[in-house]
């Protein structure tokens, strides 16, 4: 059986049910299918692998992946977003059929980026290329020498979680004033108040969090203690990270969520204290005068997620992800 993967691509945003996907399924012959109701593990996601084509095929609940009102999230339709196209490798047959703007797996890194240069400008690399064209992601992930590819990832990314309302934020200088300062002193409020109401004040002492990730895309952790309570850490989290909504101000070092892990690592300099990958994450953190900088960021899109600050000397308090 003979099978391309640019059109299977090509029926990305279609229901689960839709004629072409269930031909799909049919040439796969698998009986398997998604559940994408918010009850399994990966919440509003689900995969279908089928091992002995060397395929697997990512779904989303369409009301989630369209950025629809969280009430509904769980509500809607499977839609296949996502197709994997594995080499030959463990349990997992090679996929057989046509990959993407003509590569193979035998191809190496530098013959990859060869055949897509043309959109070289939209390339996002470290680890493995990624690569944004015609609305879809592609990502290459190659071995450990390089000189073959190991997997392919194309993607249809979900819409982006809108603002509830066009808003001021803070700017940096003030964000990083309130860190560590107590949550009921002047320079803490004149910074927050705008956006926590009471229960949040009181959640904040109780539980630790002030969530504000819905509604300008950060969480700030709360040192709680006695006297008084203070602010430990702020996080800006890019879109959708944590279901947040995209940070729409100043990230610190000149650090956009769109930066590669290697545009990072040029912005940034000085050696990280501590620097961990995996194959779909990884961190780096940075100890300066004022906050300990901890960046988050994705291996398999190639950019950031998630950016925190936290307290000088606070940071064996704070969890690595």
């Amino acid at each position: 059986m003979t099978m391309d993967a640019t059109l299977i691509a090509g029926l990305f945003g279609q229901e689960v049910h839709a004629p072409q996907v269930r031909a799909l399924f049919d040439q796969l012959n698998t009986l398997r299918r998604p559940v994408t109701d918010g009850t399994e593990d990966s919440a509003f996601y689900d995969w279908v692998l089928v091992r002995r084509h060397g395929l697997e095929l990512g779904f989303v609940d369409s009301n989630y992946h369209a950025g629809a009102a969280k009430s509904t999230w769980g509500h809607g339709e499977p839609l296949l977003v996502q197709a994997y196209f594995y080499s030959a490798h463990d349990d997992i047959a090679g996929f057989e059929g046509t990959l993407p703007y003509a590569v193979t797996f035998t191809d190496s890194r530098p013959q990859v980026r060869k055949k897509l240069q043309k959109f070289d400008a939209k390339r996002r690399s470290y680890l493995n290329d990624t690569w944004d064209i015609d609305a879809l992601t592609l990502n290459v992930m190659y071995s450990e020498t390089e000189d073959k590819i190991d997997r392919i990832a194309w993607y249809l990314p979900a819409r982006p979680l809108q603002l509830p309302a066009a808003s001021d934020t803070p700017s940096l200088d003030s964000v990083v004033a309130s860190l560590g300062e107590p949550v009921d002193s002047p320079v803490f409020r004149t910074v927050w108040s705008r956006y926590i109401g009471a229960a949040q004040w009181k959640s904040a002492v109780d539980e630790g969090i002030i969530d504000l990730a819905e509604k300008v895309g950060i969480t700030i952790g709360i040192s709680v203690s006695q006297p008084t309570s203070v602010c430990r850490s702020i996080t800006f989290h890019s879109n959708r990270d944590s279901d947040a909504v995209e940070w729409p101000g100043t990230l610190p070092m000149q650090l956009l969520f769109g930066d590669s892990p290697e545009i990072l690592f040029l912005k940034i300099k000085d050696s990280p204290a501590q620097h961990a990958d995996s194959s779909l994450t990884g961190y780096a953190v940075w100890h300066f005068p004022d906050y300990t900088l901890h960046v988050l960021y994705s291996n398999v899109l190639n950019r950031i997620l998630r950016v925190k600050l936290i307290s000088p000397g606070c940071w064996k308090c704070v969890d690595e992800s």
